[in-house]
């Protein structure tokens, strides 16, 4: 059975991050996460959670650590929100970016020696 990959490409499906006619767009609301605040992440945060879990889940394979990295590309998406650039791609685009290196560096550290020494 082929799994379909969802993708963070905004108007790519019905609910996905590029949201609905009427709804704010998820590049004005991580521009306004720059600015700290916490209302407009809580918008980034209900339209990317799902979706940010749902791409790690199929990489790590385990629903734990899954969470634990979905939730660090969020606090990421929160702590860098000011290096977002509209003008050089969409909102999606850069919250992609975030998950790939935060996946790639799990993977990383969960099979390097670092993690055992460390009892990871």
């Amino acid at each position: 059975m082929a799994h379909r990959v969802r993708s963070l490409r905004p108007g790519s499906e019905p609910g996905d991050p590029g949201g609905t006619p009427g709804e704010v767009r998820l590049e004005d609301l991580l521009v306004r996460v720059a600015r700290g605040d916490q209302a407009a992440f809580a918008g980034v945060y209900d339209r990317l959670a799902p979706v940010v879990l749902g791409l790690i889940r199929r990489v790590l394979r385990d629903p734990a650590q899954s969470e634990e990295v979905a939730q660090e590309v969020l606090v990421e998406v929160w702590r860098t929100a000011s290096r977002y650039d509209p003008g050089r791609g969409s909102a999606a685009a850069w919250v992609n970016t975030t998950t790939r290196w935060l996946k790639r560096w799990r993977r990383v550290w969960s099979g390097s020696r670092c993690a055992a020494a460390w009892g990871r």
